[in-house]
């Protein structure tokens, strides 16, 4: 009978460790689908990204500039072609914001994101685009870029 108590208690903490390993590697298996999903986020914006740039050099545009240009500056066609863009960033914007919430960017990489978010704001030539945006947007991400106020 002790014989017996003993093979059922090896089987028993045999079980309880063969289920504690599995536990674990679920959780590796878990971290690395995460990091997996965070890279593949990070692709897709510098996809994005990269397809913007791309445009704006067929379209003879400075991309760089588009975000400080004053309308006094451009030809009507550049004026329509720095909304269109104010407009692309507002979408990359929102989009960020989002993965940012979701922990799909890292503090560090918003922080900069967050800079070039208020250089579009801070841009009152381009103010309407915000105006006809921002009603799309949720109320975290309009406090969080108007929270540096600018007069225009």
């Amino acid at each position: 009978m002790s014989n017996k108590r003993d093979i059922n208690g090896v089987v028993q903490l045999l079980g309880m460790l063969g289920i504690i390993i599995s536990l674990i590697f679920v959780g590796l298996e878990m971290r690395q689908s995460q990091r997996i999903a965070i890279a593949g986020q990070y692709q897709a914006r510098a996809a994005m990204n990269a397809a913007t740039i791309q445009a704006a050099i067929e379209a003879g545009i400075d991309f760089s500039a588009q975000s400080g240009l004053s309308k006094s500056n451009l030809s009507l066609e550049e004026q329509v072609q720095q909304r269109n863009f104010t407009n692309l960033a507002y979408t990359r914007i929102e989009n960020d914001f989002y993965q940012y919430q979701q922990k799909l960017i890292d503090e560090e990489t918003w922080e900069k994101k967050l800079f070039s978010i208020r250089s579009w704001y801070k841009n009152c030539d381009l103010r309407g685009v915000w105006e006809q945006r921002s009603q799309f947007f949720t109320n975290d991400l309009i406090d969080l870029i108007k929270s540096e106020e600018v007069e225009c």
